[in-house]
């Protein structure tokens, strides 16, 4: 039989977790909960529902060979079962390297969110989402921001044509994503959470380091 953790969000919905040893499970739950309850509201996290959390041991890669961390749904008598309020539930995985960090959390569950309120993965804009996790964060967790599309080549595409080095490129893209923490907060100490964080991402996306076209 599968041994599966469940942990109570401050919501109240359920995180089930289940993969590897059972210790270093649950302590890499607790890291989970810890930015989840931090940088998400009440009412986002019932929106939400319970959720199905995977614990991989290894670096696994997606078919695009990046590091796995990825966030989709699952329908059906299992579904049903642990999510009986919703008519889906979502399904996040975070292999070794991934799984510790607060941006990266945070970007999962705003895909999450999104797929529960009906937008399909075709519609998700990674970038976007970016921005928006930029807004989420705290304080600690910009120290540790190093991957993500800020620092991908497709990130900006004007960036990317500079002839400078990659080391120069990453300084830029840096100052560039501290810029846009202070846009959508006011302040690199502060952040923002909920209906907020979701408005100012989509009216101050357009001014963000994506869209620049100079540096």
């Amino acid at each position: 039989m599968v041994e599966v953790t469940e942990v109570k969000t401050k919501s109240g919905t359920t995180v089930y977790a289940q993969g590897g040893d059972r210790h270093a499970r649950d302590a890499a739950l607790d890291k989970f909960l810890k930015f989840y309850n931090r940088d998400f509201t009440i009412d986002e996290q019932k929106i939400i529902g319970n959720i199905w959390y995977n614990y991989k041991t290894h670096k696994g890669k997606n078919l695009r060979g990046q590091t796995v961390a990825e966030t989709g749904t699952f329908v059906g008598p299992d579904a049903k079962k642990f999510n009986p309020t919703k008519k889906k539930m979502i399904d996040v995985t975070f292999s070794k390297d991934t799984r510790g960090g607060e941006y990266t959390v945070v970007h999962e569950m705003i895909h999450a969110k999104k797929f529960m309120q009906g937008t399909p993965g075709n519609k998700h804009d990674e970038k976007k989402i970016d921005f928006e996790a930029m807004g989420r964060v705290s304080k600690n967790g910009l120290k540790n921001i190093k991957t993500g599309t800020y620092f991908h080549p497709s990130g900006n595409k004007s960036l990317a044509k500079m002839k400078i080095p990659n080391t120069a490129k990453g300084e830029i893209a840096q100052k560039e994503m501290m810029k846009d923490r202070k846009m959508l907060t006011g302040s690199i100490n502060k952040s923002v959470t909920g209906k907020v964080a979701e408005r100012k991402a989509d009216k101050l996306y357009k001014k963000s380091f994506f869209n620049k076209k100079r540096f």
